[in-house]
């Protein structure tokens, strides 16, 4: 998948993965974070307060079955007085933590308790009211047997509220030990999820940056391989094995497609270099008839085949042209003339010497006719003078023998 993917792309998706993970770690972190939050806040605004106001009550009524014995020993109108502002006072107090306290019950369970110890502690207030009155008599006797009656209803209501305490102290402990937990949890879940992070970072780094060292090293062997067979260092090129579609595939695609043609054009070089040597060594040995072929797409060599092709045109050309003028003056034909139009150097003077030859030749015939004629002049002459001494011998032939007759 990673090698279809632009380097660009690769990068972002690798950092955003990673960023992903950081971002999720953040959210877990701050939900855990909160989650332990709210128990500090349950323990702090629910059940530390109830613990404190239910201990607070639990003391209060104490006090207050103080005040009432202290009311019924009190000698004068003055100290009762004073005990029952004590007790008015407590009592005041007690209502307002009553109604905080009942603000921060958080279960059915908490607040049946609750029922019971209100229910209980205001029959034991009517219990109160009674004794006050009695013990306003100064009726003692009456006054400490109604408060040791209350005892029980005192007792029924002081266990109730010792429930509570016990249920809010117990719900604190529950709450911090959840908090504890939690955070424990929280603790190991992101040390956990910390490790992951590392971990799919260093995959992701590792597979990104493998994706691109091979990308490079097969990038690498294509182009040494290439240059190899450029510097005639071997005689084959090997492709670049790189089929992603990254910027290093696109790269290697362009590339491979130029050492293709590249090779091809240079083998086709070859094929046509192969072909003018082996013209050029039938040159040498005289057969000018061989012409290159071969059709290559590089323009230097195209124009250097059409030269040799010309080359070997013209050589064959004038080669056959002082041949047949040659061939005429074996016919004793020493008329014609080899053209010099456009020779030079070695071919012009092979044409000279061909043509300076037939002229030669020409003198030459030119005077032996001369000399024959010459001669046949002379011969005609010496005849006539060989028929005159004939004509002389046999005249004197016929003097003779008339002589001697």
């Amino acid at each position: 998948m990673l090698k279809n993917l632009k380097v660009s792309k690769k990068l972002f998706t690798g950092f955003g993965i990673i960023v992903g993970l950081v971002i999720i770690l953040g959210i877990l972190s701050t939900q855990k974070m909160s989650v332990v939050n709210d128990q500090s806040t349950i323990i702090a605004v629910n059940w530390l307060p109830s613990v404190e106001i239910t201990n607070k009550i639990n003391t209060a009524t104490s006090d207050y079955r103080i005040f009432e014995y202290d009311h019924i020993l009190s000698k004068t109108d003055e100290e009762m007085t004073k005990n029952e502002a004590k007790m008015k006072d407590l009592l005041d107090v007690m209502k307002k933590d009553l109604e905080k306290y009942e603000k921060l019950i958080s279960s059915e369970n908490e607040k049946a308790i609750y029922a019971d110890y209100t229910k209980e502690f205001s029959k034991y207030l009517k219990m109160h009211e009674d004794l006050i009155a009695v013990s306003r008599e100064n009726r003692t006797e009456d006054a400490l047997k109604l408060i040791r009656e209350s005892q029980a209803v005192y007792d029924s209501f002081s266990a109730t509220l010792e429930k509570l305490v016990s249920l809010n102290v117990k719900g604190a402990e529950d709450a911090s030990k959840s908090a504890d937990e939690i955070y424990l949890n929280s603790k190991i879940l992101l040390i956990t999820i910390i490790s992951i992070v590392i971990l799919f970072s260093i995959l992701i780094a590792f597979f990104i940056t493998n994706s691109i060292v091979i990308s490079l090293k097969n990038l690498q062997d294509g182009l040494f391989s290439f240059f190899g067979y450029l510097n005639r260092e071997s005689t084959k090129v090997e492709l670049i094995n790189l089929d992603s579609k990254d910027e290093f595939g696109e790269m290697a695609k362009v590339v491979n497609q130029n050492i293709e043609r590249t090779q091809k054009g240079i083998e086709e070089d070859r094929k046509l270099i192969d072909e003018a040597i082996s013209v050029l060594g039938e040159f040498e040995q005289g057969d000018l008839s061989q012409r290159l072929n071969i059709s290559v797409s590089n323009p230097a060599l195209m124009q250097l085949k059409e030269v040799l092709n010309k080359m070997a045109s013209n050589l064959e050309n004038n080669i056959d042209g002082v041949l047949k003028v040659l061939e005429q003056y074996s016919n004793y034909n020493y008329l014609n003339k080899i053209d010099q139009k456009g020779l030079k150097e070695h071919l012009l003077k092979l044409s000279n010497g061909v043509n300076t030859l037939g002229d030669s030749i020409t003198q030459m015939l030119v005077e032996n006719k001369t000399n024959g004629l010459t001669l046949d002049k002379s011969s005609n002459v010496l005849l006539s003078n060989v028929d005159k001494l004939n004509l002389s011998s046999n005249e004197a032939a016929a003097s003779l023998e008339e002589t001697a007759a």
